[in-house]
């Protein structure tokens, strides 16, 4: 995908976003056993889960009319999501998440067993999935809602968002967490819940604009160099810098409630691009990492430059440049 038509996506999002009717959505994960395949001959299920996706909603969504209602696979329990609001809607941002699924790192596709990039519903709930999990380390930025309506509202409790956004990895904390709150919900209302609900209270398009434009300013981070180009055209020298948390901590190779909120980005000051472009002449020249960090330490204190202190990110940073400048990428070196 080049530069332009990555700009015109997040333009057409944009767009999107400012036009009503809204549309929005929904999802759960099913709290019920996973039932085995049926035996040989036998006919199999529409809903491996058991449940019908399109019903039970109400205890979350109220009297909301939901639809496009799908399954998903997910660890060894099952993923449902819904969308509501304005059904009118549906094909345009079916089309518009499909084509922003095409540019996710392949760690961020969930569920991974139902991905296939020629199904436009798959990549587009593959997508909206990827929106809860940000969603879940910025919840004031997307309205991530995740207690409803009462009676579940009263038993819905932080840490939650991570079993809906698949944000965390340690499945057996996971299970605590789902065993705490059925023994809640049961003892409060004397029936088991069946899902573990969440939603987005930003609608999809809005939530989309939010989710390309992470991917843009992280996608340093998230893709190799080459990768990054491929996708996104040269880094303007006026971006900004990527946020200060890993960007890989929603790839879903972490755990944790989900509670914590992303350091919002900061604007690119000139003084690290007079660094980076001595960095990028020192990586060409050859120089060995360990000479650029005993020579940056003297030149950080009087040029007033942030340092470095591994070979790493001084390969990153002269890649950086080079990348914004459209040059060749410095060579590897170590030592």
């Amino acid at each position: 995908m080049s530069e332009a038509t990555n700009g015109s996506l997040l333009q057409r999002l944009e767009a999107a976003a400012h036009q009503g009717p809204k549309l929005y959505h929904a999802s759960r994960v099913v709290l019920g056993v996973r039932p085995q395949l049926p035996p040989s001959g036998e006919p199999v299920p529409r809903w491996w889960s058991g449940v019908e996706p399109a019903e039970g909603w109400q205890a979350f969504l109220s009297a909301e009319h939901v639809f496009e209602a799908r399954e998903y696979e997910r660890r060894s329990r099952w993923h449902q999501s819904c969308y509501h609001g304005a059904a009118e809607r549906v094909n345009e941002y079916t089309l518009l998440a499909a084509e922003a699924c095409g540019v996710l790192p392949v760690s961020f596709v969930l569920p991974r067993g139902d991905f296939h990039r020629g199904i436009l519903h798959v990549n587009r709930d593959a997508w909206t999935f990827f929106l809860y999990r940000l969603a879940a380390r910025n919840r004031a930025a997307f309205g991530l809602d995740i207690h409803g309506l009462p009676p579940y509202a009263d038993f819905a409790f932080p840490g939650l968002e991570a079993v809906v956004a698949c944000t965390s990895q340690d499945v057996e904390r996971e299970e605590q967490m789902l065993a705490r709150f059925r023994g809640a919900f049961h003892s409060g209302t004397g029936r088991t819940p069946e899902f573990v609900y969440a939603g987005l209270r930003l609608d999809v398009f809005s939530a989309s604009v939010l989710g390309l434009r992470y991917l843009l300013e992280n996608r340093e981070s998230l893709y190799s160099l080459l990768s990054a180009l491929d996708l996104f055209g040269p880094v303007p020298a006026t971006e900004v810098e990527p946020p200060g948390t890993d960007a890989s901590d929603v790839s879903g190779d972490d755990e944790g409630s989900g509670d914590r909120e992303q350091r919002p980005t900061r604007p690119r000051k000139g003084r690290n691009e007079e660094r980076d472009h001595w960095l990028y002449e020192r990586c060409m020249a050859g120089d060995l990492h360990r000479v650029i960090r005993e020579q940056l330490e003297r030149l950080a204190e009087i040029k007033n430059w942030y340092t470095l202190n591994d070979d790493q990110g001084i390969q990153q940073a002269a890649a950086r440049y080079a990348v914004r400048h459209q040059l060749p990428l410095p060579p590897r070196r170590r030592g």
